[in-house]
């Protein structure tokens, strides 16, 4: 019977252990591909605001929504689709850092923490489940907000997979629109100037022109010198069914006023105060402070939220299992 020499032996063994490593490679650069954003416990929720929240008119959210300054109510329900925050094994319908005021509705499938005083006020007394007021808040946000601002950095900081056009490039078809172009990836990133979005601008429609795989993550980082940023002033969003969309708003932006999101698009704006008038929101809404009656659909697998760690991390610890193999090996050859 043939048998191998003792150093192709080695080399033999050395070869399949550097292609195990390969593979931990390949499969971390797929992970991280799928795994676009993170927006870490926002994710989990149908708004997750770090100032005051106040909502007006009757409307409901979806998911749980966390606060970490006041909230303000009138006929408001929360986790209206029966999704809570789950932790330390209590589901959480409201979590709010400073004082809630709230008169009719309701905190459906989990309870409410108050970290303030509680003032339910109105004739029809809203049901808030089980109460905790003062104590741990459920939510760190601080942790929150410092993974947060360092993935919207990050996210800053990708280079654009597609192009964006303004205005009437399209022939015999759509005019005074913003239309993105890509390049067919699982993943797009785009650039889009926040001053074509200010107060007062023109454009009537956000669209996806061509090049986009099915399903696939679309990333807009929301960049310039405008600080307030005009959305509502877009009849629609045209194209995004079907995607799931991160509109990443760059840290200068102060306001912006929110028109109908109806794609699953969820809003990242640690700095800007949001202001959403109606319609629905088909994402997590991340932001310094937030009023409005739009009905806030988001939350809970809105966001590219799996933890995977960086392909060249996972590289480096591979290689290093191949060098240690390696040693060992040559050790007992």
């Amino acid at each position: 019977m043939f048998k191998l020499s003792p150093s192709l032996h080695l080399t033999t063994r050395i070869l399949h252990r550097t292609a195990f490593a390969l593979t931990l490679i390949v499969a971390a650069s797929s992970a991280q591909a799928s795994s676009a954003y993170n927006l870490g416990v926002a994710g989990n929720f149908s708004a997750f605001v770090f100032g005051d929240m106040t909502v007006t008119g009757s409307t409901d959210a979806e998911h749980s929504v966390a606060v970490q300054g006041n909230f303000k109510a009138s006929t408001w329900t929360a986790a209206q689709g029966g999704a809570t925050y789950s932790t330390g094994g209590k589901d959480w319908a409201v979590v709010v850092g400073g004082n809630i005021n709230w008169s009719d509705g309701s905190a459906k499938s989990g309870g409410t923490y108050v970290g303030g005083t509680l003032t339910v006020s109105g004739a029809n007394n809203p049901t808030l489940g089980a109460v905790q007021q003062g104590g741990a808040s459920p939510v760190d946000f601080a942790a929150a907000k410092s993974q947060l601002t360092a993935e919207s950095a990050r996210l800053m900081n990708m280079t654009a997979t597609g192009t964006t056009l303004y205005g009437t490039q399209k022939s015999g078809g759509w005019t005074n629109g913003i239309y993105l172009q890509g390049s067919n990836k699982s993943v797009e990133y785009f650039t889009l100037d926040s001053s074509k979005l200010a107060a007062g601008n023109t454009f009537q429609q956000l669209s996806l022109d061509s090049g986009f795989a099915a399903g696939s993550t679309i990333v807009i980082n929301i960049v310039g010198t405008a600080t307030e940023i005009a959305l509502a002033n877009l009849n629609s969003l045209l194209g995004f069914s079907g995607h799931e969309t991160l509109l990443n708003f760059a840290s200068n932006i102060s306001k912006i006023t929110l028109g109908s999101l109806n794609a699953d698009a969820s809003v990242l704006a640690l700095n800007a105060s949001v202001v959403a008038n109606g319609g629905n929101i088909n994402g997590s809404v991340i932001a310094k402070s937030y009023t409005g009656s739009a009905q806030l659909n988001g939350g809970h697998a809105s966001s590219s939220a799996s933890s995977v760690p960086e392909p060249g991390s996972l590289a480096l610890v591979a290689l290093g299992l191949v060098g240690l193999a390696t040693h060992r090996l040559r050790k007992r050859a």
